[in-house]
């Protein structure tokens, strides 16, 4: 009969088997995320450095990355980052952006909307 797998002898043969840790897995790949979500701000913060495409501002706090086009956004620069994803598919994602301050940005994304916006106004009429 099988001893049971809680027994003293048995954690000693799995450990015995694995090798002994000298951090927990999750630790360690917590580190990873924590150390890649850096990176992309960096590269991020980078990209903005040269300040808005339109007003010349650089003040980071203002700026975010705007997409030349919409429809060939596949991510959120935002979620690349947070999630500590790979730099590739984020420079990827860069390349279809420009700096532009938050203002210009919304100026730009309203203008785009404008014909939509006039549709609207004419029902309502």
């Amino acid at each position: 009969m099988a001893a049971p797998a809680n027994t003293s002898r048995a954690r000693n043969a799995r450990r015995k088997r694995l090798g002994k840790r000298k951090t927990h897995p999750s630790a360690t790949n917590a580190n990873i995320k924590q150390r890649r979500k850096e990176r992309n701000q960096k590269v991020v913060m980078e990209f903005l450095a040269p300040g808005c495409i339109v007003c010349g501002i650089t003040d980071l706090r203002v700026l975010n990355c705007a997409h030349k086009i919409a429809k060939e956004k596949l991510h959120n620069i935002s979620n690349l980052v947070s999630r500590g994803m790979g730099i590739n598919l984020l420079m990827v994602e860069l390349e279809k952006c420009e700096p532009m301050c938050l203002n210009h940005h919304a100026i730009k994304d309203n203008l785009n909307n404008l014909p939509k916006l006039a549709i609207i106004k004419e029902v309502e009429a």
